[in-house]
């Protein structure tokens, strides 16, 4: 009796600004998963760079937008990718911010005090609120402030401290209308917590703890591995990835965030990386990780174009899920997902 050998899964992403969020010309970050064999996948890139000048070097997604030749190449393409090849997932990293500044301060004071606040889906209900509402319910300087000072604290590149954190939830709970202000006290009364937060970074037992990298890669390995049961996973070249990918490969072992969410086995058997200048998959996943992170972007600003227009109705059929804003979260909370 043989054993069947698991498929080969290709991955890659776009606008990954590692824990730099407050990026505002990278407002949203992509990663794609490719299931097709080198054939498929080969014949599909050659039929790109058919549209292309000889001369044109790797068909990146940044390269052949730029062109209405590559931008037709790409549409085309898309509309080639066979049902089920292709799954993305978004993050959205101004909102990314928010959700940590919840997840590290107000979720871990009130599980020390015996609350989980993800098992109601009130830590995404206060994520949304404070996204939604934070720039108009007070100074908007204040609020970018208040998170700009939060993504320095946690880079250990910055000078930024602990104490600076909260003087900047301060300054702007003090701008703050009377109805928000109670939600901003339980960040500024989660002083310990940080401090326990700040030391494992510092330790350097935490790392890469705002790159979108890590928590999108899983989620998608997750739909993906629903789809398909085990899987190889090939990624593209990430120091990111490869930093983390003995970890990945044993997420279950890792101490839960509360009990409620321990992480079940990555459906990956393992873990490796790959050149997309010499693997046909990879440059396709490049693709759908910029074509979907495209219309992101035009969601998230409100600035869109007819090339995108065109992507959009095609990458939607490709989302499995996001680190994505959401407003009924407020009056209507919603538990995370059990696996």
């Amino acid at each position: 009796m043989t054993s069947s050998v698991p498929p080969t899964v290709y991955a890659d992403e776009s606008n990954n600004s590692g824990e730099n969020l407050t990026d505002l010309d990278q407002p949203v970050f992509a990663a794609a998963a490719v299931l097709m064999d080198s054939a498929a996948a080969a014949s599909l890139v050659a039929s790109v760079r058919a549209h292309m000048p000889a001369n044109f070097g790797e068909a990146k997604y940044s390269a052949l937008v730029k062109s209405g030749a590559g931008r037709q190449a790409l549409l085309e393409a898309f509309a080639q990718l066979p049902d089920g090849s292709v799954r993305t997932y978004l993050a959205h990293k101004r909102f990314m911010i928010v959700a940590k500044m919840v997840d590290y301060l107000a979720v871990e004071l009130a599980y020390d005090d015996g609350y989980d606040m993800y098992a109601d889906g009130s830590a995404l209900g206060l994520a949304n609120l404070l996204f939604h509402v934070g720039p108009v319910a007070g100074d908007a300087a204040a609020f970018d402030q208040m998170l700009q000072t939060f993504v320095d604290a946690l880079r250990p590149s910055k000078p930024t401290t602990v104490d600076d954190l909260f003087a900047a939830i301060a300054a702007y709970r003090g701008t703050a209308v009377e109805e928000l202000r109670g939600q901003l006290g339980i960040l500024q009364a989660a002083r310990v917590q940080a401090d326990e937060v700040f030391e494992l970074i510092a330790e350097a037992k935490i790392t890469d703890v705002l790159d979108p990298a890590i928590p999108c890669l899983v989620e998608l390995c997750y739909d993906v591995g629903e789809r398909v049961g085990p899987f190889r996973l090939v990624h593209d070249q990430s120091n990111t990835i490869a930093r983390h990918a003995l970890t990945l490969l044993s997420i279950e072992a890792l101490p839960a965030v509360t009990p409620v969410l321990k992480l079940p086995p990555l459906p990956a058997t393992e873990i490796t990386f790959a050149d997309s200048a010499s693997t046909p998959q990879l440059q396709v996943a490049d693709w759908v990780a910029g074509g979907s992170r495209h219309v992101a972007d035009a969601r998230a600003t409100g600035k869109t174009n007819p090339f995108v227009d065109e992507v959009a109705p095609v990458a939607a059929g490709w989302v499995s899920g996001g680190v994505w804003p959401d407003a009924d979260t407020i009056r209507t909370p919603r538990p995370p997902r059990r696996r």
